[in-house]
């Protein structure tokens, strides 16, 4: 039968081992006792403080180099942590390569293909960077052939005094994005292919299949020797060469107005009719094509209200 904490046999043992150590001896089992009593207190409170310590120290849970898992320097959640829910994780923190608004390729302000520096889905999408963007082509009256008026009626005008080939137009490409080109229409100073800023110009976006563009309808006003000339809903279409020095198989359609002094030939040449743009001007319908515009240099053309 074993021997509890307080059998003879116990209380003889501890009492050798204390009679053996000078200033410790034991005179009655009372005393015995009451030193047993203080061993085993101060062992419980080295026992908890040694395991205190185990877990205090490094490599104490787990053996890693800082704190258990659940601490601030865990190897796994903490926010220095290289798994995959810390600060710095690869998949989903603020520096990961796929899912972070910073650096990310897909996703985030860099990308290439859904932010706003993106090539062809954001506000910031550039224009294809044509050569001849910019630049001013002017009308060349003397290439077109005349379908409405006819070129006889046209001469017939021209004596008197309507004389539309007087008034060349200026047209220039501001840019290309995707399908669309803008394009700014100017009239010119009589007899020239410089700009008359006393004129209203018209900007008008229209479609663009390379070398093809197409826009309108539009409303221009141009000068004459003497007055000036109203077109209205006007379309323009033609091809600009891959050197951007000239616009060919241009047609321009539309309704052209007759001046006050060529009216009386609205009686006996014209077929006239109320202007779409003015009820109490006469026009005819006008029908060129084949036109020719010449590069004629760097723009652009100055946008005049």
């Amino acid at each position: 039968m074993e021997s509890s904490p307080w059998s003879p046999t116990f209380a003889e043992t501890v009492t050798r081992a204390y009679r053996r150590t000078p200033g410790r001896e034991l005179t009655s089992a009372k005393d015995v006792g009451s030193r047993l009593e203080t061993l085993v207190q101060k062992s419980a409170w080295l026992l908890s403080f040694a395991m205190l310590c185990t877990a205090c120290s490094p490599g104490g849970r787990g053996g890693g180099s800082g704190f258990s898992s659940d601490d601030d320097d865990s190897g796994s959640d903490d926010d220095d942590s290289s798994s995959p829910d810390d600060d710095d994780a690869t998949s989903d923190d603020d520096d990961a390569t796929s899912d972070d608004d910073d650096d990310a390729t897909s996703d985030d302000d860099d990308a290439t293909s859904d932010d706003d520096d993106a090539t062809s889905d954001d506000d910031d999408a550039t224009s294809t960077g044509y050569p001849w963007e910019g630049d001013a082509f002017c009308l060349d009256w003397s290439s077109v052939t005349w379908v409405s008026p006819s070129a006889g009626v046209v001469t017939t005008l021209s004596g008197l005094g309507f004389n539309v080939t007087d008034s060349p137009l200026l047209l220039s490409p501001l840019s290309v994005v995707g399908s669309t080109i803008d394009v700014r229409l100017a009239a010119a100073t009589a007899n020239t292919c410089n700009q008359d800023i006393s004129l209203s110009t018209a900007d008008e976006s229209g479609s663009w299949s390379e070398p093809t563009f197409d826009f309108g309808p539009t409303d221009l006003t141009l000068p004459l020797v003497v007055g000036s000339v109203s077109l209205y809903d006007v379309a323009f279409d033609g091809d600009i060469s891959s050197t951007g020095t000239q616009i060919t198989g241009s047609s321009i359609e539309g309704e052209l107005q007759v001046p006050s002094l060529a009216s009386s030939a609205c009686t006996f040449v014209l077929t006239c009719f109320p202007c779409s743009g003015d009820a109490t001007a006469d026009c005819i319908d006008l029908d060129v094509q084949n036109a020719t515009w010449n590069n004629v240099g760097a723009g652009p053309l100055l946008s005049v209200p």
